[in-house]
């Protein structure tokens, strides 16, 4: 009962630890180090890296010039008029500013998603983290139940002598092999754990073996600053807030976005004619008026703007009572 106990109070310190001063890993070169492995190896991090990068092409495709478009057409005379022919090659585009504004408003919703990968690898970093401050803590406990079973032994050694000379009564003998018993199986049980947690730790690194994991021993030295400076640096580094942050930036930008989309379309070409043997060649200009197609995009532009306004407000809100809550 004891020694559970003990490695709750250890977790419940881990976890202050480690949510009051993820950044302060200088002062623990050896579980840095380790983090920085899970950094490079973890393969969800690798995945959703990924598919970042497949996002990112498919948005910033969408602002390509459309196709160029080819037609023509063989028109048959009645009687002895002739036939005559054409063929054509146009160029569409929106209007000139629009590809400008929505390479901005692509490169604010790319930086949302890069700010995803940050808030995963803030999570796998932090649950890397509490495993290292666990196995610290079963590494300590093991080998300060190492010195109590190494000062056991020869006080049961000389019990046995005692015991032959009648100095030492039979249950107190047993007594202290029951101690001396049951410290080697704590250990044994503590040893299983921590076996445990290390292959917990090595599945964070995608399998592969951790260098320096068995002789974390020390917990990473830290002061506690005054509360403000916490939900200021909260407001700075937080990746959920960068990221809803950058949301906020790209829903805006799509507000201007929709308001072009609302100007003409154009079309620009080359076309040539032949009739009756005579050759034309000349100049094909094309306009279209966006009356059905953007309707209602600048409202729903507007709408998801305040939804991750309202949705920044509610995050930094629930972000800094759990702050305080800790703090």
């Amino acid at each position: 009962k004891k020694r559970r106990k003990s490695i709750m109070k250890c977790r419940i310190l881990s976890l202050i630890v480690a949510i009051m001063a993820f950044g302060a890993q200088a002062n623990a070169d050896g579980m840095s180090h380790i983090l920085q492995q899970i950094k490079q190896n973890n393969t969800l991090l690798k995945a959703l890296n990924a598919d970042i990068e497949a996002q990112a092409a498919e948005i910033r495709s969408s602002n390509n010039l459309s196709d160029p478009s080819v037609d023509g057409a063989y028109l048959f005379g009645a009687g002895k008029v002739g036939d005559k022919w054409e063929i054509g090659i146009s160029q569409g585009f929106d209007w000139p500013g629009i590809y400008s504004a929505r390479g901005k408003a692509n490169n604010a919703r790319i930086d949302a998603i890069n700010r995803s990968y940050g808030k995963q690898q803030i999570e796998i970093l932090m649950q890397a983290q509490n495993l290292c401050l666990e196995i610290i803590c079963l590494n300590r406990r093991i080998a300060f139940e190492q010195r109590i079973l190494a000062n056991l032994d020869p006080l049961y050694t000389k019990s046995m002598k005692g015991r032959e000379y009648g100095e030492i009564s039979i249950p107190d003998t047993n007594k202290l092999k029951k101690e001396r018993l049951g410290m080697t199986q704590t250990i044994a049980s503590n040893q299983t754990l921590l076996e445990a947690k290390i292959k917990e730790l090595e599945a964070l690194n995608g399998n592969i073996a951790l260098e320096g994991v068995r002789t974390l021993a020390d917990y990473p030295h830290q002061t506690l600053r005054a509360l403000p400076d916490y939900l200021e640096e909260m407001k700075a580094i937080d990746p959920e807030l960068l990221q809803i942050g950058s949301e906020i930036d790209a829903s805006n930008k799509q507000v201007s976005v929709s308001k072009m989309q609302n100007l003409p379309k154009f079309s620009l070409g080359y076309r040539h004619v032949n009739e009756i043997g005579d050759h034309f060649n000349g100049v094909g200009v094309g306009v279209s008026i966006p009356v059905f197609e953007n309707r209602g995009k600048s409202k729903a532009a507007k709408a998801q703007a305040i939804a991750s306004q309202l949705a920044f407000d509610n995050a930094l809100n629930n972000r800094s009572a759990e702050i305080t809550s800790q703090h």
